[in-house]
């Protein structure tokens, strides 16, 4: 360990120190804000530092940092976050944010960018959960390497925990490498300005993803929002609640591998293979568009036997397909319209449904002719006329 790597490591240790002040008042010291920082490591252990953990991707001079409620200014030293508490970044990275502990984080984003040259921006090894918090009036932007040592790691922000999204600042994610945010428990988003370019997956949770609200915008190479967990039947699923979500993917747009369920929000599929799959699906609110090349909203067997059906209770649904062998609306089970205002346009079905298919209520346009119940399989409605593809 050279003299200057030494110098480097106290100089950002005094930075976080000076950071943090001791409360005089003994009845608030209990909550006043703290940072720790081992300074009496050896040269050896300093160095130790420097390998690479199971996270992968660590930079030269990694500083592990134990700070509660201050303010951190980012550098291009790794920092390490290693005890559960609140933790405010600012400032630039060339390296990444790494969370190693068994205890909540919460992550606040304050003018953060993180242009990682080594991996992942933002890795989560482990913790019980960890929250982003996007801080008032923040812009923050993250983007990872185009290679990486582990290539199990494969987001810009990636977490082996439950991760939350809030705030009402923004956050930009560029991908260089496979996915945008990624996490192998639940994700949630429930506020914030989202932005995510991707050449594979934009944003992925394998147990389940809830958007509860925000504006999420998503640009990806393969599905644009998905859930991965096929093997048991209360997790894969997605949850939308509100929020305004821009989807343009190079493959499905929004995939459950279980159940989706759609009760508000605006949703717009400006392009896509498939809009919206799972094994089954419900809407029962939202203002919902929908271009696919393929099928705009199936309904597919999965691998832990769930019903599979279409099931429309509310809301306005505008879905278009391409042409060839396509259906709007695609159900290997059964398709239920109960309600909401739904206008198809497809040159070759409309409707396909290997079970029952019943309109109970609502209101059904198809290529423009309005109709009381829904057309059999494979003929399109009123006629075939309709839109043929976007160019």
């Amino acid at each position: 360990m050279s003299i200057t790597r030494l110098i480097a490591v106290a100089s950002v240790a005094a930075a976080l120190a000076a950071g943090c002040t001791a409360s005089t008042d003994a009845s608030d010291s209990a909550t006043e804000a703290t940072a720790t920082q081992t300074l009496d490591e050896s040269a050896a252990d300093l160095a130790a530092d420097d390998v690479m953990s199971d996270g992968g991707d660590l930079a030269p001079g990694a500083v592990t940092a134990s700070v509660t409620g201050e303010t951190i200014e980012l550098g291009d030293e790794q920092l390490i976050i290693d005890q559960g508490g609140t933790f405010v970044l600012t400032g630039s990275s060339s390296s990444s944010v790494v969370v190693n502990t068994d205890e909540a984080v919460v992550l606040v984003l304050d003018g953060v960018d993180i242009a990682s040259t080594t991996g992942a921006a933002i890795v989560v090894e482990q913790a019980d959960d960890v929250t982003i918090e996007l801080a008032a009036g923040s812009e923050n932007r993250l983007e990872d390497a185009s290679t990486r040592s582990d290539e199990e790691i494969n987001a810009v922000l990636y977490s082996e925990s439950d991760l939350t999204i809030t705030g009402s600042g923004s956050l930009t994610v560029r991908a260089n490498y496979e996915d945008g945010i990624a996490t192998k428990d639940d994700l949630e988003i429930v506020s914030g300005t989202i932005t995510v370019a991707a050449p594979d997956d934009g944003i992925r949770g394998r147990d389940s993803i809830t958007l509860v609200d925000g504006v999420i915008s998503v640009v990806s190479g393969g599905d644009g929002l998905k859930t991965t967990n096929e093997e048991e039947a209360d997790r894969g699923n997605v949850h939308i609640v509100g929020g305004t979500i821009t989807v343009d993917s190079g493959d499905d747009a929004i995939k459950a591998q279980t159940t989706m369920v759609i009760d508000g929000g605006t949703i717009t599929v400006a392009n896509s293979v498939e809009g919206l799959e799972a094994n089954n699906i419900t809407i029962n609110g939202g203002d919902i568009s929908i271009y696919a090349a393929d099928d705009g909203i199936n309904a597919v067997a999965g691998e832990v036997g769930l019903d599979v059906f279409i099931t429309v209770n509310g809301g306005t649904i505008a879905v278009e397909v391409g042409s060839g062998d396509t259906d709007a609306f695609d159900s290997n089970g059964d398709l239920t319209l109960n309600g909401g205002a739904v206008t198809v346009t497809a040159p070759t079905s409309s409707f396909d449904a290997d079970g029952t298919a019943v309109m109970n209520g609502g209101t059904l346009v198809v290529n423009g002719q309005q109709l009381t119940s829904i057309p059999q399989s494979r003929q399109g409605g009123g006629g075939g006329g309709g839109g043929g593809g976007r160019p």
